[in-house]
């Protein structure tokens, strides 16, 4: 390769990298976002290399200058977490350039956590009873037994698809596996997590595949899992679940740090002594280079090992339709109680509508009546005046003097009104 064709070749790597790194970091939170972008930054200062530079340098030597960053920010007082950020930063980094930076565990800086613990079988079981709330109960057991069964991170569950878990290839006692009757994997097409770019090779057991198939019903599109209002749920809601729990009091005994990632240890722990590799390889962590089973032999140790995340016991299947049962049956006592109470508020509403009426009816007649006693009046009237008129014709036809007095009176009177006219 000449020195023309070399710098080409370095120029498009490079641009590609960056493209790729900016469509990669995009999928993050905005917090993340930040963090990565200022600690690649402070790795760029304090090794003197430029970001077209990193990419073609040998991985050890950058893992050498990655150490050497993570013990200054030691020795100036930063915390071991944000030391180790740096190597993240990097880490991510360099696989946005298609190169797999990995420091063994003694190279890198021990970490303190405070945050969620491990769980034991009867307190996922304790967890799938606590969740209230029928027309959510069901939405929030898949979850759980989803996170259980694949050990992802919350943010990643949160981000999958009906088309996700609809595409993934369905494994059941009729395939070349030692599956138990009646029961069903399910293979997810390998996708890039959320947190650090790796790829998950998700399975999932019976339990979990059966609470989602409930859950979704005939659904074929959209997220996999709802929000109240019919958008995605949020990583955020995911997380303000096992919370919600613990404040509620819905939990009995010591729960105050367990959270959804006390799942992912769960799985871990459960998994772990099929090697720690391969587990990484389902969860989505970052892993040897060296170590990729096929799907053929990660699928097979899955489910030979399954029995060790199972929380229902060979039963599972079973005890879970029966309590799909239940929960139609306490749905369709919901929607008959706000049937029945939409029928009684129409009923008052009827009622209401009838007094109404009967009273402008009441008042209707009474007019009436009062219209009739007038029209009355006026015909006894009338038929006075008539009479009256009857007699005063008698007497002006039958007197010729009293008639001529009565014209003048009329005429005097026709007089005096043109007059004031």
């Amino acid at each position: 390769m000449d020195f023309y064709t070399g710098l080409v070749y370095y120029e498009s790597t490079y641009m590609e990298a960056l493209e790729k790194y900016d469509r990669r970091l995009a999928l993050k939170e905005p917090s993340t976002q930040r963090n990565y972008r200022c600690a690649l930054n402070k790795f760029m200062q304090f090794s003197g290399k430029t970001a077209g530079e990193l990419i073609t340098m040998d991985l050890d030597d950058v893992g050498l200058l990655v150490q050497e960053a993570m013990r200054a920010e030691e020795k100036a007082g930063k915390k071991p977490t944000t030391s180790y950020m740096i190597y993240k930063a990097v880490r991510f980094f360099m696989r946005s350039a298609g190169k797999n930076l990995i420091l063994e565990r003694e190279d890198k800086p021990r970490l303190i956590y405070n945050g969620s613990r491990g769980v034991t079988e009867e307190e996922i079981r304790e967890l799938y009873n606590a969740f209230g709330r029928a027309n959510f109960r069901i939405r929030n057991q898949a979850i759980l037994l989803l996170l259980k069964d694949s050990g992802l991170r919350i943010s990643d569950v949160a981000k999958l698809d009906v088309k996700d878990y609809r595409g993934a290839r369905e494994i059941t006692d009729r395939d070349d596996y030692d599956i138990q009757r009646g029961e069903r994997f399910r293979v997810f097409v390998p996708f890039e997590t959320q947190k650090t770019g790796d790829y998950a090779h998700t399975v999932i057991g019976p339990e979990s595949a059966k609470a989602v198939e409930d859950y979704l019903g005939s659904r074929l599109e959209g997220p996999l899992f709802l929000s109240e209002k019919g958008g995605r749920l949020s990583t955020k809601a995911l997380s303000e679940m096992f919370r919600t729990l613990r404040v509620k009091g819905r939990l009995k005994g010591n729960f105050a740090k367990v959270s959804a990632h006390s799942l992912r240890k769960f799985h871990f722990t459960r998994l772990q002594h099929i090697g720690e590799n391969l587990v990484f390889y389902l969860e989505g962590k970052a892993r040897s280079t060296y170590e990729k089973p096929s799907e053929r032999e990660y699928v097979e140790v899955y489910i030979k090992n399954y029995d060790k995340l199972r929380v229902f016991g060979s039963d599972a299947i079973k005890d879970m339709e029966r309590d799909k049962k239940l929960l139609n049956f306490e749905l369709e006592n919901k929607s008959l109680r706000d049937q029945l109470l939409k029928s009684n508020e129409h009923t008052s509403d009827l009622k209401t509508q009838f007094e109404v009426r009967q009273t402008k009816l009441e008042e209707t007649v009474k007019q009436l009546y009062e219209i009739q006693n007038r029209n009355n009046a006026l015909i006894g009237e009338a038929r006075r005046m008539a009479i009256t008129a009857e007699w005063i014709n008698d007497i002006v036809f039958n007197d010729p003097e009293l008639s001529e007095k009565v014209w003048k009176k009329i005429r005097e009177a026709s007089e005096d009104q043109q007059k004031t006219t």
